[in-house]
């Protein structure tokens, strides 16, 4: 008697495409240079390894980027924090958490995980993507209506 095994592979149709690329937000990830960096934000006050975007160049509601280190592990902070108004005066700006996390699933799919804490009395979801070689979170925390902001967006490599 002869014995068949047989078994499927379920592969999903829209699989998420950063296993091979990476993760990225604004075209800004862990393979973009300071110099690449600066030419996406022209108008933008570069200080070390930080750009403070200007309202000329702003898009993806990014108010800064850090690029920090460039060996292995290296991190990529895109920050959302506006001020209320252009002399910078008031209580801070920030997106809603659910505008960044739009955009993220649509790329990457869902979060593989949500982290849910209290930091400062303060209540925090830290939603979070895992690939081969990076890890990219979205840092939330609930605002004075308790509605989730985006605070910013996290890039580490592995």
């Amino acid at each position: 008697m002869r014995t068949v095994v047989a078994f499927a592979l379920a592969i999903p149709a829209a699989a998420p495409a950063f296993a091979a690329e990476g993760f990225a937000y604004a075209e800004i990830g862990l393979q973009t240079t300071l110099a690449e960096a600066r030419k996406r934000f022209p108008s933008s006050k570069v200080v070390g390894d930080t750009i403070y975007v200007s309202d000329r160049d702003r898009r993806d509601q990014v108010s800064g980027v850090q690029l920090a280190g460039s060996g292995k592990p290296r991190r990529v902070r895109l920050s959302f924090e506006r001020p209320r108004d252009p002399a910078g005066r008031g209580q801070p700006q920030f997106p809603k958490c659910k505008l960044i996390e739009t955009d993220l699933r649509a790329r990457y799919g869902a979060p593989d995980e949500v982290r849910k804490f209290a930091a400062a009395a303060q209540l925090r979801a830290d939603h979070v993507w895992t690939g081969a070689r990076e890890t990219l979170t979205l840092a939330c925390f609930a605002g004075p209506s308790g509605e989730l902001l985006a605070e910013a967006v996290v890039i580490v490599g592995r």
